[in-house]
């Protein structure tokens, strides 16, 4: 019984839709006992065949109708595994450029790092070159302010 409906819409309803089509066939067959029960005078063959007829074609439109959600959920699945892999590829495509950013700014600031040494040490030399320079104006001018002295007093 179980095998019954597998077989009789294999090739109309997509795999996952067997248990559903056995289940319909119980129910078909349920109905079709009571109704054999109740018309037992009336023509027996052909009720049967007109439930067989019902059953076929009501497993025919489910095996669509279950081919048609497959195909849509399976066209989904397309465009999200698509979309999926647009996203990696440019996130990847962004942290690849993002890396090489953060390369050339980390050697920019190296360099600047090296560059302000540079001009600390630069600095450092001519704020001692300008206080050589300061204390050798200083003493010039106080051997010129002595230098002035004796020439004053020389002229008094």
């Amino acid at each position: 019984l179980k095998s019954f409906p597998a077989r009789c819409c294999q090739d109309s309803c997509p795999p996952h839709t067997s248990t559903l089509c056995a289940m319909k066939f119980a129910v078909t067959i349920a109905i079709f006992g009571l109704c054999c029960a109740r018309q037992a005078l009336a023509d027996p063959v052909g009720d049967v065949l007109t439930l067989m007829q019902h059953l076929f074609d009501q497993v025919k439109e489910d095996g669509k109708a279950e081919a048609k959600a497959y195909d849509k959920f399976s066209a989904w699945c397309e465009d999200s595994a698509r979309t999926s892999d647009h996203a990696v590829q440019t996130a990847t495509e962004q942290k690849a450029r993002l890396e090489a950013r953060i390369t050339k700014l980390t050697s920019d600031i190296e360099e600047a790092g090296t560059q302000t040494d540079d001009l600390a040490s630069s600095l450092a030399e001519v704020e001692a070159e300008s206080k050589k320079a300061k204390a050798l104006r200083e003493k010039e001018h106080e051997d010129f302010l002595e230098d002035e002295k004796e020439l004053m007093e020389m002229v008094e």
